[in-house]
C-alpha cells in the first residue's frame, strides 16, 4: 500500500505546512519515502492544488520511483496508487513506440535493488503496490507552476542537478536549491522562475561550481559577437529571481582571453538578484590583462529590453568588473550591494571597475559600498569605482547614498563622443560618502549637465569635484559644462575643493564647506603638488597630470 493526498483551493493558498502535515499522516501507508508539490496558476482563476505521496517501495527500491512525478513534456504531475497488472505487455507496446522509461518498474526476482538488497517478487506482476487511485493534474486553462527541490534536504519533488529542474519544471515554478556544490553551467532561457538557496542551519550554502572539465561558452555577446562563458546565464526570459546563492569561478579551466567569463549574464531578460555571493571571475585563477572576467552582466540587444535589480549582494575577487550594465534599454538597479575590487592591479593586468553603466544603459546605484578598484598605472589606463560611461542621455540616472574609496576615480561621469554625440548628460550624483582618491578626482564630471550635491568627500589627490572639459567629441573638449556642483563637503584634498577647468561655463559651484582644502575653487593644478598613489601605483608625485592621457577603461 501506498498513501496519497490531494488538496484543491479555489481563490485561496494552501499552506504547505498544511499539506506536509497531511502527507506526514499516511506514513503508515507509505514508511519508505516521502514527497509533495505546490501547483499554482492565476488565470483563469486563482487556484491551487497540492499533492502528497508517501511511499512504499516493492519493486523498484530505488530512488527514480519518488513521487510526486512529472512529465517533462506536458508538464502534467502525477500521484499514483494502484496496481497495473499487464504492465510488462504495456511497457513492450511503449518502449516500440519510443517511449523512454527512467524507472525501474520490473525485476527478476533475487536482483539487486539499488540500495544493495535484494528486490521482491510478488505472486502478480504490478508497478506500484498500492490500491487503485490516480491524481493527475492536466486542467484545460491552467499552466500549474510547481515548487520543486534540487537535492535531497526537503520532501519536495527533487532532481540531481540545477538545470535538470529548470528543464522539468512550467513557467512560474520555485526551484529550492539544497546547501552543497553544483558544479555545472546554468541556461535559464525564455521561461520565467525562482532559483532560491535553501538556507541551512549547520551555515552550508548552495555553491554553483565550474564543471570539472571547465567552463564552456554557450552564448555569445550581443554587441560584439564573442563568446562568452556564463556560469549561470538568463537569455530571452523573465522575471527570473535569484536568491541566497553562491557563484563561484574557481575551477573555470579558462585559458587566454576566450571565451569570456560570467558568472550571472542576463541577455534580453528582466529579472532580480538578491542576496547572492559572485566570486572569483578569474581565468583559471590568475589575474591577466585579458577584458574579460565580469562578477553580474547585463546586456541588451537591439529591439530587445533588460531590467535587472541587484540587491544586498556580495561581489569580488573579478578580473575586469564587478556589475556591468550596457547598452540601450538596460535598466540595472543596484542596492546595498558590496563589491571589492583586487587593490593595485600591476601592469599588464585589467583595469578594474566595481560598477559600470556604459554604451547607452540607464539605472540606479544607491546605498552600495565600492573599494579597492586601482590600476597600477594610470597613464595607461585608470579604474573606477563607479564608472558611467556614455550612458543613456538624460535619462534619471542616480548615484546616490553609496560609500566608494580606494580608488582612482571613486564616482566618474565619461563620455567618449566617438560616434559624434556626446552621451551620459543629465546624472545625479547626492549623499554620497567618498573616501582616499588617489592620482585623481573623488567625482570626475566629464559631462553636462548634471548635479552634484550633499557628498561628503574625504582625502582626494586633485579634487573633491572635478568639471572636467577633456572628454566628449573623442575627447575633444566639451564637457564640464552647465553643472550644479553644490552643497557638498570637502575635507583634505591636496589641491583643490572644485576643479572648474578652464573652458567651461555654466556651472554653480557654491555653496560649498572646505576642510583643509588649499584652494576651495581653481581652474588649474598648477599650484598643486599631487601625492603619490598607493604602493604599487607607479605614478610619481608632480604638480599636475595631463587629463587628456587618461584611459577609461570600461568592460564592453
Amino acid at each position: 500500500m501506498c498513501g496519497i493526498v490531494g488538496i484543491l483551493a479555489r481563490n485561496t493558498q494552501i499552506p504547505p505546512a498544511v499539506l506536509e502535515h497531511a502527507t506526514r499522516s499516511l506514513a503508515h501507508r507509505g514508511p519508505d519515502d516521502s514527497g509533495t508539490v505546490l501547483l499554482k496558476d492565476a488565470q483563469p482563476e486563482p487556484l491551487e492544488i497540492g499533492l502528497g505521496h508517501r511511499r512504499l517501495a516493492i519493486l523498484d527500491l530505488s530512488l527514480l520511483g519518488h513521487q510526486p512525478m512529472q512529465d517533462p513534456v506536458t508538464g502534467n504531475w502525477i500521484v499514483f496508487n494502484g496496481e497495473i497488472y499487464n504492465f510488462r505487455e504495456l511497457r513492450k507496446e511503449l518502449e516500440a513506440a519510443a517511449v523512454e522509461f527512467k524507472s525501474h518498474y520490473a525485476r527478476p526476482s533475487g536482483a539487486n535493488n539499488s540500495y544493495g538488497g535484494t528486490a521482491m517478487q510478488p505472486t502478480r506482476s504490478f508497478t506500484f503496490s498500492c490500491l487503485a487511485l490516480v491524481v493527475l493534474i492536466a486542467l484545460s486553462g491552467y499552466a500549474f507552476s510547481a515548487t520543486v527541490a534540487v537535492g535531497t534536504c526537503t520532501t519536495l519533488v527533487h532532481f540531481a542537478t540545477i538545470q535538470l529542474a529548470v528543464n522539468s519544471v512550467p513557467a512560474g515554478s520555485i526551484i529550492k536549491v539544497c546547501p552543497g556544490t553544483y558544479p555545472e553551467q546554468v541556461a535559464i532561457i525564455a521561461t520565467n522562475l525562482s532559483l532560491e538557496g535553501i538556507a541551512s542551519p549547520a551555515g552550508d550554502a548552495a555553491v554553483i561550481l565550474p564543471p570539472a572539465t571547465g567552463l564552456v561558452a554557450n552564448t555569445a555577446d550581443v554587441d560584439t559577437g564573442k563568446p562568452i562563458a556564463a556560469q549561470l546565464l538568463v537569455q530571452n526570459a523573465g522575471p527570473v529571481s535569484i536568491s541566497n546563492l553562491t557563484v563561484d569561478g574557481t575551477g573555470n579551466a579558462l585559458t587566454g582571453c576566450s571565451p569570456d567569463l560570467q558568472g550571472i549574464l542576463f541577455q534580453n531578460a528582466t529579472g532580480t538578484v538578491k542576496h547572492v555571493a559572485v566570486r572569483n571571475q578569474v581565468p583559471n585563477g590568475i589575474p591577466n590583462g585579458c577584458q574579460i572576467g565580469e562578477s553580474i552582466y547585463v546586456q541588451t540587444a537591439a529591439g530587445h529590453s533588460s531590467t535587472v535589480a541587484v540587491e544586498n549582494s556580495s561581489v569580488h575577487n573579478y578580473n575586469k568588473n564587478g556589475i556591468t550594465g550596457n547598452d540601450p534599454n538596460t535598466n540595472l538597479i543596484l542596492t546595498l550591494n558590496y563589491v571589492q575590487g583586487a587593490g593595485v592591479v600591476p601592469v599588464p593586468g585589467a583595469a578594474q571597475n566595481g560598477i559600470q553603466l556604459g554604451y547607452g544603459a540607464t539605472g540606479t546605484i544607491k546605498g552600495n559600498t565600492v573599494i579597492d578598484n586601482i590600476y597600477g598605472d594610470p597613464t595607461v589606463a585608470a579604474s573606477a569605482n563607479i564608472l558611467l560611461y556614455d550612458t543613456a542621455e538624460n535619462s534619471g540616472i542616480a548615484v546616490t547614498s553609496n560609500r566608494v574609496g580606494n580608488s582612482q576615480l571613486p564616482i566618474a561621469l565619461i563620455t567618449l563622443g566617438d560616434d559624434g554625440a556626446n552621451l551620459g548628460d543629465g546624472v545625479t550624483v547626492t549623499d554620497n560618502h567618498i573616501f582616499g582618491t588617489s592620482t585623481y578626482d573623488a567625482i570626475d564630471v566629464c559631462t553636462n549637465g548634471n548635479t552634484v550635491t550633499g557628498n561628503t568627500i574625504f582625502n582626494s589627490a586633485e579634487s573633491g569635484v572635478h568639471l572636467d572639459a577633456s572628454c566628449g567629441i573623442a575627447f575633444g573638449g566639451t564637457t564640464g559644462n552647465n553643472n550644479i556642483a553644490t552643497g557638498n563637503t570637502i575635507v583634505e584634498s591636496a589641491c583643490a575643493g572644485i576643479l572648474a577647468d578652464t573652458g567651461t561655463t555654466g556651472n554653480t559651484t557654491s555653496p560649498n564647506t572646505y576642510f583643509t582644502v588649499p584652494f576651495p575653487v581653481t581652474s588649474s593644478t598648477t599650484s598643486c603638488t599631487i601625492p603619490p598613489g598607493p604602493t604599487g601605483d607607479t605614478t610619481l608625485a608632480g604638480p599636475t597630470r595631463a587629463k587628456t592621457a587618461r584611459k577609461f577603461s570600461p568592460a564592453r
